[in-house]
């Protein structure tokens, strides 16, 4: 088996509703679809560039895949190793485009051999639970949001803060949304605070309800001393998220003590940059949250199987799946509210058409 053919189409995705966070308003998800073929077998894959997290944008992988198609093409299916070395040299800086095209070159060898993924990555878990995500928003729709939580039995319900009003805007979303609900809630500041405003934030929360489970990257991403500084002045642990792209990263987290957990995303790493991660938080004791970056289902699927597969991660934060309109082209899960179940029986990601 030879790559005969890589493909890659750019598409978007309305959302349900705008989707605000500190570095931007999305209103839809921007993403490229890949497929990989081999005689008449396709794998199917995708790629979300987030451009505040690695860098990229659709136009730039678009750009990528045209490099992978002239320079892939032809190369033996059996020697995989090979060909992802062959791809990182190829666009070295560019981790969702790399990881687009490793979703969908696992996937087309499976559908070769009939295995599939979730098995392949452990099968430990038949299904997973995710938490919901409340965006930056009004304290009244953000009310509304965290009662429909509730009635669709969600265990968590995480918040994304960084209001462009300031952190006392954060601080009363906080506030309304643990009045409607006693579900354990999960802040995502992405980046916005300084180390000292994370702090004071972190120590109102904690006046406001004892049900803060944790709180992703308070601080800017290259700042490991203030994510450190966060971490050591607080009870409620902190996890790094874009802090943490590359097992390097990882490692550099480690060693300086810097978090109490990392949140693994396929896009930032490619799976086998994901497993790394894995495998250097478990070694340190680390927490691990998934999470995803508003993905079409083929990305998606590979985060599920990632998450049911291992049965490693101590937080989910998939719900992509809720957050997008109409996102049902190659579905690989079935989902209801909170729960997500992978396609067992179908092989590679369970991707249908």
């Amino acid at each position: 088996m030879r790559i005969e053919r890589i493909e890659a189409s750019r598409v978007s995705l309305p959302l349900t509703r705008p989707f605000g966070v500190s570095k931007r308003t999305a209103h839809s998800a921007e993403t490229v679809l890949i497929k990989v073929t081999s005689g008449n077998v396709t794998g199917i894959g995708s790629a979300t560039p987030v451009t505040y997290v690695t860098g990229e944008s659709p136009d730039s992988v678009l750009a990528d895949f045209g490099n992978y198609s002239t320079c892939l093409q032809g190369m033996d299916l059996e020697r995989p190793a090979l060909i992802f070395q062959e791809a990182r040299k190829i666009a070295p800086t560019s981790p969702s485009a790399y990881a687009g095209f490793e979703i969908a070159l696992w996937d087309v060898l499976a559908k070769a051999t009939g295995a599939s993924l979730w098995s392949s990555l452990g099968g430990y878990m038949t299904e997973i639970q995710t938490d919901f995500t409340i965006p930056i928003c009004d304290c009244e729709q953000a009310r509304e949001l965290a009662r429909d939580a509730v009635a669709k039995r969600f265990v968590a319900i995480k918040v994304k803060v960084g209001d462009p009003n300031g952190i006392d805007a954060d601080i009363e979303r906080i506030a309304v949304i643990a009045q409607a609900t006693n579900t354990p809630l999960r802040i995502d500041a992405n980046q916005a605070y300084a180390p000292e405003l994370a702090v004071r934030f972190l120590r109102e929360c904690a006046k406001i309800t004892p049900n803060v489970q944790l709180m992703e990257q308070p601080v800017a991403a290259d700042d490991l001393p203030g994510l450190k500084y966060v971490k050591n002045h607080t009870d409620i642990p902190v996890i790094a998220d874009e802090s943490v792209v590359t097992p390097a990263d990882a490692i550099r987290i480690v060693s300086g003590d810097c978090a109490d957990g990392i949140n693994v995303k396929i896009m930032k790493s490619g799976i086998q940059g994901a497993l790394d991660i894995v495998a250097i938080a478990k070694a340190a004791g680390l927490k691990l949250m998934i999470g995803c970056m508003l993905e079409s289902n083929p990305g998606f699927c590979a985060s599920i199987c990632l998450a049911a597969g291992t049965g490693l991660f101590d937080f989910i934060d998939l719900d992509a799946h809720i957050l997008i309109a109409g996102n049902t082209a190659y579905t690989g899960y079935g989902a209801k509210n909170g729960l997500i179940a992978p396609y067992q029986q179908y092989p590679g990601w369970g991707i249908t058409t």
